[in-house]
């Protein structure tokens, strides 16, 4: 789960250290690697949401084709799509 420190989940954990914002100068202790139907557009939606890119959107020799923001709370994503099957 994650949360913002303005949610209702923050306010009601708040004094046992829960739902602490990533954004420094804590800074985040995890990442979200999530894969999605169509990499490209979920990257534009989500910095025309307010995210800051952190790594552009570009194809990995793994064969996922790769994009990292960190969102306006501070959580870091990296947002994938399946675009080749690796041979072994």
């Amino acid at each position: 789960m994650l949360s913002d420190e303005t949610s209702a989940h923050y306010r009601e954990h708040a004094q046992e250290g829960w739902a602490r914002s990533p954004a420094p100068p804590r800074g985040a202790s995890a990442s979200m690697y999530v894969y999605v139907p169509d990499v490209d557009e979920v990257f534009r939606r989500a910095i025309s949401a307010g995210a800051t890119p952190i790594a552009p959107v570009a194809d990995q020799p793994w064969g996922d084709r790769l994009g990292g923001f960190r969102d306006p709370f501070g959580h870091i994503w990296s947002v994938a799509t399946h675009i080749a099957v690796m041979a072994h």
